[in-house]
């Protein structure tokens, strides 16, 4: 049975395209099953090559690249579009975990400099944890996103993103571990604020001192904010109770 072209996901990435080998692989399997039990269990060479031969030229397999290039047309139609990989995947946690709290902290710098600024920050807090905390952790992360999109395809979301449990398993390590960092060492908050910094000047071309960087106080302010739950954002408050509980 033909598949049917469905309506672009609104979450770009590869999973768009993985779900293709996945429902190739089940009209080959499906195929080759039913010419196995015409021959009573046995398939020559022949007609193993036969049997490829027909899934080649289905209009069953013509269909599954006609719904892969459906969902790619309107993701490249999107302003949104982006190409996923490590980095992507990881700035996406980063940004869910606290970008309430920076909004909320940071009120003055983003109304000045607008979304750019947020994106900056979470840049610099992600080179930070990648540096400093887990210099696995992109990788655990985008393992996971993989996993997730071999599996899912087209069907993924965010949300499945934010609830697997590898995800979870790995970003709320790292939390737990930059934490306790932060209560033994005054200096793991002056890297963080330097690394946000640095990542807010190559945004804005900033030199020295400027108002839109952080200072010490709003760091503690931020690093505060997030590690307090919220209801307004489950997946921190799924982090942390993650965290506790390792």
């Amino acid at each position: 049975m033909p598949h049917k072209t469905r309506p672009a996901t609104t979450l770009p990435g590869p999973h768009l395209c993985s779900q293709v080998g996945a429902n190739v692989t089940q009209l080959l399997r499906a195929a080759m099953k039913e010419m196995c039990d015409r021959r009573g269990g046995r398939l020559s060479i022949v007609e193993i090559d036969h049997v490829f031969d027909l899934v080649a030229n289905s209009t069953e397999l013509f269909s599954v690249f006609q719904s892969a290039y459906a969902n790619c047309v309107g993701m490249k139609d999107n302003p949104n579009f982006i190409e996923v990989d490590a980095q992507v995947v990881t700035r996406f946690v980063v940004g869910a975990y606290c970008r309430d709290v920076v909004s909320a902290v940071f009120k003055s710098q983003i109304k000045t400099r607008g979304s750019q600024w947020t994106h900056a920050f979470i840049d610099g807090l992600a080179v930070f944890l990648e540096k400093d905390v887990d210099p696995d952790l992109s990788h655990k992360l985008f393992g996971a996103y993989c996993k997730l999109a071999m599996t899912l395809g087209g069907s993924l979301t965010p949300v499945t993103i934010l609830h697997c449990e590898d995800i979870v398993s790995a970003f709320s390590s790292a939390i737990s571990k930059l934490r306790l960092e932060i209560s033994r060492d005054t200096h793991t908050l002056e890297r963080l604020e330097q690394s946000v910094n640095d990542a807010l000047a190559r945004a804005f071309n900033l030199a020295g001192p400027a108002p839109e960087k952080l200072n010490n106080l709003t760091g503690m302010v931020f690093v505060h904010g997030v590690a307090t739950r919220s209801d307004h954002n489950p997946f921190r408050t799924l982090i942390l109770d993650a965290a506790e509980a390792a």
